[in-house]
């Protein structure tokens, strides 16, 4: 165990970023190299539907080689076919790593008028959003065929025991159906899986009730 000192030392060697990979590596004896640096688009979505091609192109000017795609409000792949959106990555140097997709559906309350009672604003028209509840074998399909090798769940509903158990359901199905298809499948957390809800905690919940041949996080 590190004492706190070390711990110290190591992180703050880690906040320095690249410069100090290579002697962050040393101190725990495995000196590594990263060669290939990889992007969330899911940083970009206020701005790549606006010009997708471009803000690629930025984003491979920058230095990153790895892409993981997420939901654009061009629906598909940024308006894109699986295949068509592989080759553009491709012809700027970077390969398609993964898609990010929704779960299920979240039960959003509608938006509340303000204090003096101005009504509150319209939300805007949002594309119809493929997620793992209705989804689970087009979306999969899709991701095979443009030859990403991962599926990533990007979030799921788990605020009450009914919504886990269901939630647990849909990802058992997805993971059946990626490694079927070739597709390693992913759960990015967040902090709601690690509250307690009628004494259990959603995380450990999905990490002992679903093999980690169809479930990595």
């Amino acid at each position: 165990m590190q004492n706190r000192r070390d711990f110290l030392k190591n992180t703050g060697a880690l906040a320095l970023g690249g410069l100090m990979l290579p002697n962050l590596a040393d101190a725990f004896g495995e000196p590594q190299k990263v060669k290939n640096f990889g992007v969330q688009l899911f940083t970009t979505m206020s701005v790549i539907d606006k010009d997708v091609e471009g803000t690629l192109k930025q984003i491979a000017g920058i230095g990153y080689k790895e892409i993981e795609s997420a939901f654009s409000m061009k629906g598909g792949f940024y308006g894109m076919k699986p295949k068509e959106f592989a080759k553009l990555v491709s012809d700027l140097g970077m390969s398609w790593q993964a898609h990010h997709v929704s779960g299920a559906p979240f039960n959003r309350p509608a938006p509340r008028p303000s204090a003096d009672g101005t009504p509150a604003p319209a939300r805007p028209a949002m594309p119809p959003m493929k997620n793992l509840l209705n989804n689970t074998q087009e979306i999969v399909d899709e991701v095979a065929e443009g030859g990403a090798k991962y599926l990533v769940c990007a979030s799921i509903p788990v605020n009450k025991m009914e919504e886990i158990k269901l939630s647990l359901e849909i990802l058992q199905k997805a993971g059946e159906a990626a490694k079927k298809a070739g597709l390693t499948f992913i759960f990015h957390n967040h902090t709601a899986e690690f509250e307690t809800i009628e004494g259990q905690r959603p995380f450990d919940m999905m990490a002992s009730q679903i093999s980690p041949d169809l479930l990595k996080f």
